[in-house]
């Protein structure tokens, strides 16, 4: 009988130790994404705090989901037309991306890493392939992720006036920060 209970007891602290070193799911709503537009008007910028993204570390699948409507802008006379006529919120409420890190992660060093996220980007209702540059921070169990990339309007059928792109690329850039827990 005391045999039965070590082992029950020995099993027990196993499950509940391995539980707590090797968390598979991380998970966040409070990521964060930045739009940058370099206008011929002035720099034109959005940030979004209400980003949920979940990090799988068994197999490094990674997901977000940006809500539309919740970008705010340095000048806010560029809320309505983002909104309405823009990305269409009420039509496309959120965007979405998943994918995959392409390299393997070593979750025992806390010195950044740089990796490829390859995965399907999906905004105002356009899906496209993505291959998206990322830095990984394994830290106190916690882990960060940081990007900074670019995407073409076009490519999504995103419809914003020439004039506000200085440079003619429909280029918008975006920095995106997700702290899981």
């Amino acid at each position: 009988m005391k045999r039965h209970i070590f082992l029950l007891g020995f099993f027990l602290f196993t499950l509940v130790h391995d539980t707590k070193a090797q968390k598979k799911i991380y998970s966040t709503h409070t990521g964060q994404v930045t739009l940058f537009l370099n206008s011929n008007l002035a720099l034109i910028q959005a940030v979004n705090k209400s980003v949920t993204s979940a990090f799988n570390r068994k197999n490094n699948e990674v997901s977000f989901i940006i809500p539309t409507n919740k970008f705010r802008f340095s000048n806010p006379v560029m809320q309505q037309p983002f909104n309405e006529t823009y990305l269409e919120a009420s039509k496309y409420p959120h965007s979405t991306f998943k994918g995959k890190v392409k390299e393997k992660i070593n979750f025992e060093i806390s010195s950044p890493q740089k990796v490829t996220v390859v995965g399907y980007l999906k905004m105002h209702g356009v899906k496209k392939k993505r291959s998206i540059p990322a830095t990984i921070v394994v830290k106190n169990n916690k882990i960060s992720c940081f990007s900074r990339f670019q995407v073409n309007t076009k490519d999504h059928q995103i419809k914003i006036p020439q004039a506000l792109f200085k440079d003619g690329k429909n280029v918008v850039e975006i920095n995106l920060i997700a702290k899981y827990d």
